[in-house]
């Protein structure tokens, strides 16, 4: 039995995650087939849904408000434009979709409606459109839609109701973290192997990925830096740390250029310390010079590490043809940054590497996978090769 896995962006973070080794390939048999902010109902996936027998169609269902634009007669179906979001806009657009899933219902499909259970999973914590002591929203539910198409379904409500959504995904816009994608492989295997969808047990299959999570994260060291820093890289360890993504153990401090030396001091002389800075070239050279020079004396003596994550986080997008254009010029480069910080640079893959794209995620923000947050953490216990053997050990095992 073959599988076509058709999802939003989330399926090309899927693909970009598999072809750099940061989870493992699937079956031959699956295709990943993905496409950013389009609707389920686009003719990009529609025309591929044919009524087959060999082959079950597993629909990830993304944002209903993608293809707003389609509310003014516009034919540009992609992301969502905020201007048009509005109460009957919305209905239009989660009609559309009903009536689509509808349309296709007697073909060997399946469903997951996975953007709405995370979206009503921050509603609820945030207490967004309770009505007493009930959530509803004014829209769109995600228990009625589990039932609308009850046969098709896998459902999700279960761990939304003993609150085990927050690890599966990293941003608001709900792609998968790394428990993530392997709880959605996990699911791609048991459809692949025919189990209905009323048949899977949602909750084994979240504690079989959770459990593959947690043996990895136990085969690494048990020491790791205090990662300190003025860089977007912080506000991310901060919200995988809230999220159950990683654990505690993994403390990060928001400190700027002026107060490294106190956070220095303040700790015991032996505590492995990263820091981690947003530094760049912005076009201002005296500031941009007066930053480095700053930089220099504060680490000066210091038994501190140093990272330029949005620099080099860059330098990979351009690798990509993603992200905004970097300064040509050497003098304004990571590279020049590189030649004059040698020593006390954490070791980082090549930036044009496959090795380097599994540290960033394909996004404009420089925003780390787990396994680039987890290399920062390692990154004074260990060489990056040692790193590599025991992630890549994690997904020989996850096969």
């Amino acid at each position: 039995m073959k599988v076509k896995f058709f999802a939003p962006s989330h399926g090309l973070r899927l693909l970009e995650a598999m072809s750099t080794g940061q989870v493992p390939k699937l079956d031959a048999t699956v295709q990943v087939i993905a496409k950013a902010g389009v609707p389920i109902w686009f003719d990009f996936f529609n025309e591929q849904i044919r009524d087959s027998k060999s082959t079950i169609y597993f629909l990830m269902i993304g944002d209903f408000r993608f293809g707003n634009r389609i509310c003014e007669g516009m034919t540009d179906k992609d992301g969502i434009d905020k201007n048009l979001i509005t109460p009957i806009n919305d209905q239009f657009l989660y009609d559309k979709t009903i009536i689509y899933l509808e349309k296709i219902y007697k073909n060997n499909i399946c469903i997951l409606f996975w953007d709405l259970a995370c979206s009503e999973n921050e509603n609820i914590k945030s207490r967004k459109y309770y009505f007493g002591s009930k959530y509803k929203h004014p829209t769109w539910n995600l228990e009625a839609c589990e039932n609308n198409f009850f046969h098709k379904t896998i459902k999700l409500s279960p761990l939304l109701k003993d609150g085990l959504l927050d690890a599966l995904y990293i941003d608001k816009s709900k792609h998968p973290s790394l428990l993530g994608y392997i709880f959605l492989q996990e699911l791609i295997l048991k459809i692949h192997n025919m189990t209905r969808p009323t048949d899977i047990d949602i909750f084994d299959t979240y504690y079989s990925a959770k459990d593959k999570i947690t043996k990895f994260f136990n085969e690494l060291p048990k020491s790791k830096n205090t990662v300190i820093g003025d860089s977007t890289f912080i506000n991310h360890t901060y919200y995988f740390r809230n999220r159950g993504i990683i654990d505690k153990s993994f403390t990060s401090n928001k400190v700027t250029l002026s107060d490294i030396s106190e956070f220095v001091n303040s700790v015991s002389s032996d505590t492995p310390i990263v820091y981690v800075t947003d530094i760049i070239f912005d076009g201002d050279i005296n500031g941009y010079d007066n930053r480095i020079m700053r930089l220099e004396k504060q680490l000066k003596n210091k038994n501190v590490k140093l990272i330029f994550w949005k620099a080099w986080s860059n330098e990979v997008n351009k690798s990509r043809n993603i992200g905004k254009q970097t300064d040509k010029r050497f003098l304004f480069s990571y590279y020049a940054l590189e030649k004059l910080f040698t020593q006390v640079l954490v070791e980082m893959p090549p930036s044009d590497s496959v090795e380097a794209q599994s540290l960033v995620e394909i996004s404009q923000d420089c925003q780390p996978t787990l396994k680039g947050m987890l290399w920062v953490y390692m990154s004074n216990c260990m060489s990056y090769n040692d790193f590599l053997l025991v992630y890549n050990k994690m997904i020989r095992n996850n096969k």
